[in-house]
């Protein structure tokens, strides 16, 4: 099966005249190296994200472990916890899971340190 175009005599990759390995060829040559590195673009948005989230989990462990969260401001963490949110509902409504896992576990390890806040406020 060929085809025309500006004025050349071409084969396209899905022509039965052509071998199978050519057609291989001609399919991989039409994929650029721009295009193929796009498929690990969300991979740095899942490194980044996880270790985002795993940057909460020491002070949720010593909060809860050590009982002295009097110097945790409690306004920083209900400012984190709002703009996660905030991130978490922009991401669900493009549809971007980095930004959607992210958000939720930044938003689930914060408030488990604002519970820890609240919940030894009296401890000295």
């Amino acid at each position: 099966m060929a085809a025309r175009n500006s004025g050349r005599l071409f084969h396209s990759a899905h022509s039965p005249c052509l071998p199978d390995q050519w057609r291989d060829i001609i399919a991989f040559s039409k994929t650029s190296a721009v295009e193929a590195d796009i498929s690990f673009i969300p991979y740095f948005g899942y490194t980044a994200g996880v270790l985002t989230v795993l940057s909460f989990m020491p002070q949720l462990a010593r909060a809860w472990k050590t009982q002295r969260v009097r110097d945790l401001s409690t306004g920083m963490f209900v400012l984190l916890i709002t703009s996660a949110a905030l991130w978490l509902a922009y991401g669900v409504l493009i549809d971007d899971w980095p930004v959607i896992l992210t958000n939720a576990g930044v938003v689930l390890l914060n408030c488990g340190i604002l519970a820890a806040k609240i919940r030894f406020r009296h401890n000295a």
